[in-house]
């Protein structure tokens, strides 16, 4: 069986194992407020894997967008990746999970 009952009480679907990451990064974004615009945030990563990332934001991120991270300290950057699912952790931080492109 694939995945597992997470804590937030939704099952994770994720193939790959995800390996503690923790760096501060910056990433783009492009969303739709009646016409195509893009803004840059930042945020600290959580954990990384061949097929994903996970991170914590001050932005609410929707399903399907597509980001761009950037990081000095990481290698491959930038990553693009598309937000599968976006969750309120604080009154001012959001838990994001998205699959890289």
């Amino acid at each position: 069986m694939r995945g597992g009952l997470l804590g937030l009480g939704r099952f994770d679907e994720r193939s790959e194992k995800r390996d503690p990451f923790s760096v501060s990064m910056q990433f783009v974004y492009t969303f739709r407020n009646g016409e195509h615009r893009r803004a840059r945030a930042e945020g600290l990563t959580t954990d990384i894997s061949d097929g994903g990332l996970g991170l914590y934001t001050d932005r609410p991120l929707k399903r399907g967008q597509v980001v761009k991270v950037y990081s000095s300290e990481m290698d491959e950057a930038p990553l693009r990746a598309e937000v599968r699912w976006c969750t309120k952790y604080s009154e001012s931080l959001y838990r994001v999970g998205a699959r890289l492109l």
